[in-house]
């Protein structure tokens, strides 16, 4: 399940190469237990937080 949409359409190189590498996080952690909970949390995280300051973004532009 390599590529998603979000990484093939989205603008922003940084966000680009973070999604790209969660896929490849997510895809390893299926067969290799040393992914731990820990890193996926953290990927987790950056990811909520990124979209938590975007929909700020949009709300504050919607003013």
């Amino acid at each position: 399940m390599r590529g998603t949409a979000a990484v093939r359409y989205h603008s922003n190189p940084p966000l680009k190469t973070n999604l790209k590498n969660l896929d490849r996080f997510l895809e390893q952690a299926r067969y290799d237990p040393s992914v731990s909970p820990k890193v996926l949390e953290d990927w987790e995280n950056s990811i909520h937080q990124y979209l938590a300051t975007q929909s700020a973004k949009y709300q504050h532009a919607d003013l």
